[in-house]
């Protein structure tokens, strides 16, 4: 997927239609953990893909994406920033002029100071002190993900990641497992959508300790 959101949600409609026509006959199923099983979720309620897709696998999912922010800027475990700016920028890289390129071009575009970026990608012990301003969550997406999806801010990228998926959750009709940790450290229950599956005709979930 370019991005996570809705966009990713129709990467893997294509995908999976793609396998379909290639593959007529194979049994089809998607799997995602995190933000992945929530786009396997969203994809699973996408009417072209009735019939094509024989079930769904979510671990860590589904969440609501502003509350799961909202927890992570609170709560900031060391490796997410610099972890997710670098998944982000690769995938953004691809379509400029490689990484290194990109962050300069970044930073300057953004007024942020220079090498900043690149810091925040390199992977080292920087990665288990606490997170300055400048390698929030919030920083990140707004810096990379909201302007290539065009929303503007990170605010109002979370509220349609939230928004697409709690739309899409009602109209499953395949069997469905998710499974979800009680003592998830990113994700914990408490920022999960476990509750609007409840009576869910489709879904199981499966908790575990």
């Amino acid at each position: 997927p370019e991005t996570w959101g809705p966009r990713a949600t129709e990467d893997v409609v294509q995908v999976v239609l793609g396998l379909r026509k290639r593959f007529p006959e194979a049994r089809l199923c998607l799997q995602g953990m995190s933000v992945g099983g929530c786009v396997a979720l969203a994809a699973s309620a996408d009417d072209r893909l009735a019939g094509v897709v024989s079930a769904c696998c979510a671990v860590s999912a589904p969440f609501d994406y502003e509350l799961g922010m909202r927890f992570l800027k609170q709560a900031a475990p060391a490796a997410f920033g610099p972890v997710n700016c670098a998944v982000i920028v690769h995938q953004y890289s691809r379509e400029i002029e490689g990484k290194e390129s990109v962050l300069s071009r970044l930073e300057r575009e953004r007024g942020m100071e220079a090498g900043s970026l690149r810091q925040a990608v390199q992977p080292g012990m920087a990665e288990l002190l606490p997170i300055p301003p400048w390698r929030s969550p919030d920083t990140f997406h707004g810096t990379i993900t909201a302007p290539a999806i065009g929303v503007g801010t990170p605010e109002k990228y979370y509220e349609v990641l939230a928004q697409h998926l709690r739309e899409a959750l009602p109209r499953i009709q395949l069997p469905v497992l998710c499974v979800y940790a009680d003592d998830d450290p990113v994700t914990p229950p408490s920022v999960s959508l476990l509750g609007q599956l409840d009576q869910h005709p489709w879904v199981v979930v499966r908790r575990t300790g």
